[in-house]
Formats: structure tokens, C-alpha cells, sequence
């Protein structure tokens, strides 16, 4: 089980008739927690997402995206290993126990194997439920000019299942470079997006740090920010975060900023965070009970807010 918290975001400016109802801009944003459990198969994974989209879109008929985190999607590419990761403390450890002698070759080989069926399992779920999926990040292969690489990529899906939407992480974390040799995106090739009535834009974890992206994504109604934080959550990181999404919403004309975080284990990693909101000055004013576990946060944009 997992718990929901509702929060509707009161962003009316001054001038705004009392006349005007909230449209339908009410977004569902997902902080999931990672256990080995959940990745045993590809069969336990959705069936996981499937109840999370079952809640929110029970919790309130108006959600038109649910917003699932970064890394969401990584731990299923080593299902088929799923009893050696039970019975392992650690990377390290695991890697010797299924006789893989390099993570980036394994992280690249699945990558490619398990990308197609990825996209087939989210653009299912948005058709079944009827609701604009952001799932999170995958680790996709790409071939560009210079050979084949991997890259952090979120993906974005409308109500009807298809992918409308793709962007890759474009300053990595050293682990990222280093442990996975995952490969940075360009920054020209992301943009806003528009999904019904709002415009949004977004940016991957250590991506929100950088001032760079308000130039492209600084005209969304609202950002959003897909994080996987591998460190235990204290009030040094809380003020950190303050200088990622909070910041970039505070300093374009984006009304509302928006979080999706991932919790939980997974060999000897770990993650740890809130899902929250931001207003548009960048004030943090909803987030999810604890900065472990599964919750569900639900926010909305009133009509007055939208760009037209």
C-alpha cells in the first residue's frame, strides 16, 4: 500500500475574475520506492505501476499526467537476474555472481534489449488508464555518428498511448559517467511540450542545478523535475534542492514546479527524497509525508495560471 496526499495550487493573480474555474491541469506526481521485489519480473513491474495509476486516477478524475521519477525503469533491465540480485550485497558482488565482467557492457546490452518493451509497457498502461504518462527515465541505446551509446532519457506519453515526447540527461553525475559510461544529451535538442491546456518543460535530476535551461524551457507553465537523490535525505540536501527546481521555476515565468522522486534499495544503492511542489516563486508548498517509501502527491494549475 501507499499513501496520497492532495494539494491544489491557489495561484490566482490579483486581476484574475472570480468567475474563472480550475481547468483540467491537475497532475499526479509519484514517489516510488525501489525494492528488488517489485523487479523479479517484468509481470510485478507494471502490475506495481498499475496500481499507482489505478489510485490516482481514482483519487481524482481530473489528472491529465502522472509523473513518475528518474531511474524507474533502470532496475528492470536486469530481471533476468533477479534471484542472483536476492542473494547479493552488492553491485560488485552480483556482477561476479552472473560472471559479467564489466556494468557498462551489461548496462548497454540490456539497455538495448529491454528499451522496446519498456516503451510497449508504458504507452499500454496510459491506454488502459486513459491518463498522460511522464514514466520516469530509461536507459536508451543510441547510434549516433560516432557508434553506439547509452543515455538517461525520459519519456513522455499521452492518454492514448503514444510517445509524444523524449529527453536525455544532459550533465551527468561522475557514477553516471563513470560506473555506467552513459553518454550526455544535447541540450538544443530539448523544448517544451504542450499537453492539453499546460506547456511543460523538464529537466533530470542534476540537469535542474544548471541555469542553461531557462532559456529553452524558461515560456512552460510547468516544470518538472525527475529525481533519483542517492544520498540519506538530511536538511543540507532539503537546502541544496533549493537551488535546482525551486530556482529555475523562481526565475522563469513557470507558475507551478513539480517533483517526482525515487525512495528504496536496490543492492547497495539507496535513494531518498520528497515528491513536492513549488509556486512560481519558487517557495516550496506541498510535499509527500516521508522521504522514504511509495506516495502519491496531487496538484493542480487553475486555469487563470495557463499561457495561452
Amino acid at each position: 500500500m501507499f499513501r496520497v496526499r492532495q494539494w491544489v495550487a491557489i495561484l490566482f493573480a490579483f486581476l484574475v475574475p472570480p468567475v474563472l474555474t480550475p481547468a483540467d491541469a491537475t497532475v499526479a506526481l509519484v514517489q516510488f520506492e525501489v525494492t528488488p521485489v517489485k523487479y523479479a519480473s517484468w509481470e510485478r513491474f507494471e502490475a506495481e505501476v498499475a496500481e499507482i495509476l489505478e489510485q490516482a486516477v481514482a483519487m481524482d478524475p481530473s489528472v491529465i499526467l502522472v509523473v513518475f521519477p528518474e531511474y524507474i525503469n533502470v532496475p528492470i533491465l536486469f530481471a533476468p537476474y533477479a534471484e542472483t540480485i536476492g542473494t547479493s550485497g552488492s553491485v560488485f558482488l552480483a556482477l561476479q555472481a552472473m560472471g559479467e565482467p564489466s556494468l557498462p557492457g551489461l548496462v548497454a546490452r540490456r539497455a538495448s534489449e529491454s528499451y522496446g518493451p519498456v516503451l510497449a509497457m508504458w504507452s499500454r498502461l496510459a491506454r488502459h488508464h486513459n491518463v498522460a504518462i511522464l514514466a520516469g527515465t530509461a536507459f536508451a541505446p543510441v547510434t549516433e555518428a560516432g557508434g553506439n551509446e547509452t543515455r538517461n532519457r525520459a519519456l513522455l506519453f499521452d492518454a492514448s498511448g503514444r510517445l509524444i515526447y523524449a529527453q536525455d540527461k544532459v550533465f551527468l553525475t561522475p557514477f553516471e559517467q563513470n560506473s555506467l559510461d552513459l553518454k550526455p544529451g544535447r541540450l538544443e535538442r530539448a523544448g517544451t511540450v504542450r499537453l492539453g491546456e499546460i506547456n511543460l518543460g523538464m529537466t533530470i535530476c542534476r540537469d535542474s542545478f544548471f541555469s542553461d535551461w531557462e532559456e529553452r524551457l524558461g515560456h512552460a507553465d510547468v516544470w518538472i523535475d525527475l529525481r533519483a537523490n542517492g544520498e540519506t535525505y538530511s536538511s543540507s540536501v532539503r537546502e541544496r534542492f533549493t537551488r535546482a527546481l525551486p530556482a529555475r521555476v523562481a526565475r522563469t515565468a513557470a507558475r507551478l514546479g513539480v517533483n517526482a522522486s525515487l525512495t528504496g534499495t536496490y543492492l547497495d544503492l539507496f535513494w531518498q527524497g520528497h515528491a513536492f511542489a513549488v509556486d512560481k516563486a519558487g517557495s516550496r508548498i506541498a510535499e509527500t509525508s516521508d522521504p522514504t517509501g511509495t506516495e502519491l502527491l496531487i496538484v493542480s494549475l487553475p486555469e487563470a495560471e495557463l499561457s495561452n
